[in-house]
């Protein structure tokens, strides 16, 4: 079947390819299948020789001493059986050695799997434990940032109402008004712009920004006779005849040194007189008490304005030529007679070109023209005295 090899103690064995494999000394009794692990090889018992044999059953005897190493290809293994001691390894017990090694290698990776399940188990745990930390620590952090928004949002608030809050009667400031006006003007603006369309059939009712301008009369006299600090406890209580006189709704506010502000907004313009000698009266009959030992009696005057000033052309003239229109009333009641009031009412006659600069040039010529309509708490033969030009 095929030559068998000479064999040197330390040489190289070389056998046909068609039969043998070639193999070169190295370790003693070692057989490398490679790429697989060194298999050890035992000599036949009583005898000084390893019998090696290949698939074709040729054999070749190795004697005991020789250093023979056998490199085979991966797929050369399934074709070797090595015959040593009997119940030695063979051929077949090859599977049984397989399926050990198969179920070693099973239970191996069981074991890792089983050591890998456990850490990530652990893992989880201990993240969802650091995340259930890091959740309450968040939820608390929020929480003290939303305390100290709220805080911040109070002293804001707080702050915004100081800065539109006069300090010493406790009245809206100018500019609170201003943005009262602005907005109360706008919409009595769209409500009467729209009736004029005839998008809306009925006339409007309720829908004027009335607009009082209150001055207390001979304040500066008081202030030289009695000093500012009795004066600003007067002005407090002047605040509350205020609030007395008027609605909740109303917007009050100190609009000079002695001059405040009534804006009734929602109103109709035939109640402007009713209002006016309501707070003229409230003022003239109020006994002022400063402080236990003094009484003080005073008046004031009254000068009002109502927006806009012409239903049929509401855009002809804005809201703050009306709060002109009322400070020139003011003026005019002073001139004429304290304690008392004037009003300024626009009327079909009134015309809507160039209103506004014609107020300018004073409402005098106006007037006169009956082109401008004047009420007042004076009498018939009384004559009002305007203040000229109007808004300088």
């Amino acid at each position: 079947m095929g030559t068998s090899p000479s064999v040197r103690p330390r040489g190289k064995v070389t056998l046909p390819i068609a039969d043998w494999f070639y193999g070169e000394a190295s370790s003693p009794f070692i057989l490398h299948p490679s790429p697989s692990p060194p298999l050890p090889l035992s000599p036949s018992p009583g005898s000084g020789t390893m019998i090696v044999r290949n698939n074709k059953g040729d054999t070749v005897a190795l004697r005991i001493g020789s250093i023979v190493s056998w490199t085979v290809g991966v797929m050369c293994v399934p074709r070797l059986s090595w015959a040593a001691a009997p119940g030695g390894l063979t051929g077949s017990s090859l599977p049984w050695t397989v399926a050990i090694l198969a179920g070693v290698a099973v239970v191996f990776v069981g074991w890792r799997y089983h050591r890998l399940h456990q850490r990530l188990e652990n893992g989880m745990a201990e993240m969802e434990g650091a995340f259930g930390a890091l959740q309450e620590q968040i939820g608390e952090q929020t929480e003290a940032l939303e305390h100290a928004g709220e805080q911040l949002e109070a002293q804001r608030h707080t702050i915004e109402e100081l800065r539109l809050t006069d300090g010493v009667t406790g009245l809206w400031t100018r500019q609170h008004v201003f943005r009262i006006l602005a907005t109360h003007g706008a919409r009595a603006l769209r409500t009467w712009v729209t009736w004029n369309k005839g998008v809306t059939k009925n006339r409007p009712e309720n829908a004027d920004v009335l607009i009082f301008i209150v001055g207390l009369d001979k304040l500066e006299e008081a202030t030289l006779a009695l000093g500012s600090e009795v004066v600003d406890r007067v002005l407090c209580e002047f605040a509350d005849v205020l609030r007395t006189s008027s609605r909740t709704t109303d917007v009050l506010a100190r609009w000079g040194e002695n001059e405040f502000m009534v804006v009734r907004s929602g109103a109709d313009r035939a109640s402007e007189k009713e209002l006016a000698e309501r707070l003229r009266e409230s003022v003239a009959s109020h006994v002022f008490r400063p402080s236990d030992e003094l009484e003080l009696s005073t008046t004031c005057s009254i000068g009002f304005a109502g927006h806009p000033l012409l239903t049929h052309a509401p855009e002809a003239l804005g809201w703050g030529d009306v709060v002109g229109l009322a400070q020139a009333a003011l003026d005019a009641a002073r001139r004429t007679g304290r304690n008392s009031w004037v009003g300024l009412v626009g009327d079909a006659s009134t015309p809507s070109e160039g209103l506004a600069e014609l107020l300018r040039s004073g409402p005098a010529a106006l007037i006169a023209k009956d082109r401008l309509r004047v009420v007042s708490s004076f009498d018939d033969e009384t004559t009002v005295q305007w203040v000229e030009p109007l808004g300088g």
